[in-house]
């Protein structure tokens, strides 16, 4: 079974984004922490399968309660899909 979870830049490795093969600087844990002095947070939404990370979505929150935004990379800079396609879906 698939999951889906929200991490932080805290909870995340930068080895677990490198084994991708889309992996780049705008996808790195780094590059999402410059957007802290802009009053954003690195978010790195991630699917597991079977507590496997198979896919990762970098991005920055900005904004406050309900207010929040969501983006891949402000700005023009921006990351791809980091995806596993190797994973067992069955497909």
């Amino acid at each position: 079974m698939i999951q889906i979870r929200q991490l932080s830049d805290k909870e995340i490795q930068e080895e677990q984004l490198e084994q991708f093969s889309e992996y780049n600087l705008f996808s790195s844990i780094g590059f999402s922490d410059l957007w802290e002095c802009m009053g954003g947070k690195a978010l790195f939404w991630t699917a597991f399968e079977d507590d496997k990370i198979i896919g990762v979505l970098p991005s920055v929150e900005f904004g406050i309660n309900k207010l929040k935004r969501l983006q891949a990379m402000p700005d023009g800079c921006y990351s791809n899909l980091l995806c596993n396609d190797n994973s067992n879906r069955g497909e």
